[in-house]
């Protein structure tokens, strides 16, 4: 442990490693930006303290080294990045603005379904982080190249999960349901596809799954490194 503990993060020998941790800073700068402050164009994680959680991180679960300029590469690669999905974002919020009520209530009760199979450990088992183990034993089993693709679709998908809630909540024909109606509504549509067979349901998962990966093999590369 050590002698781990004593390894230098290197963008040539971990790249893989390097990449997951852009592609969760640009995670952390989504989370701010979107989720916490609804596109606030100010509100963006500064550098210092990107830097700052990046190091505990690299210290603290990697059980590495790693020098300032790496750091300040990764934070700066990470924030790049989650400009890139915002761009996504936006550009299927038009796409999907075009849709009918009806499905979008579908499509969104089938990304909910994805979830709770997410969350539930039945889809990438791998990306359940265990952090009294990491914290004590390091992530040095942890495949990063798996990691890395898997948290990138994952999060593409919880992305566009974000994006249809956020036009339905939006939509015209919400604004007549009453307090709490379509919470239920969009439950309904979840609980639909639970009473299907195992077959259409594994076809709704594959579907969300293979879109969020083809938009993730058409991501900027520069915003990487090894490519």
């Amino acid at each position: 442990m050590f002698g781990l503990f004593k390894t230098k993060l290197s963008e040539v020998n971990h790249k893989y490693t390097v990449n997951y941790l852009i592609s969760e800073e640009a995670g952390q700068q989504w989370q701010y930006h979107v989720i916490e402050n609804n596109f606030d164009p100010q509100a963006f994680r500064g550098l210092p303290f990107a830097k700052n959680t990046l190091n505990l991180f690299v210290k603290n679960y990697l059980k590495m080294k790693v020098d300032d300029n790496l750091l300040s590469t990764i934070a700066d690669m990470g924030y790049r990045k989650c400009r890139e999905w915002i761009d996504n974002y936006h550009s299927l919020e038009k796409k999907i603005n075009k849709k009918k009520y009806n499905d979008l209530l579908k499509i969104s009760g089938g990304y909910l379904y994805f979830v709770s199979e997410l969350t539930s450990g039945k889809i990438f088992p791998d990306m359940k982080f265990d952090h009294t183990k990491a914290m004590t034993e390091g992530m040095g089993d942890v495949d990063f190249r798996k990691k890395f693709k898997n948290y990138n679709i994952t999060m593409q998908i919880m992305r566009d999960l974000h994006c249809y809630s956020s036009i339905i909540m939006k939509h015209k024909n919400s604004a007549k349901l009453r307090p709490g109606e379509l919470d239920k509504v969009i439950d309904d549509e979840e609980q639909k596809i639970l009473k299907l067979t195992n077959k259409k349901k594994s076809d709704i998962l594959n579907k969300i799954k293979k879109d969020a990966e083809a938009i993730f093999m058409k991501r900027n590369l520069f915003n990487e490194f090894g490519n």
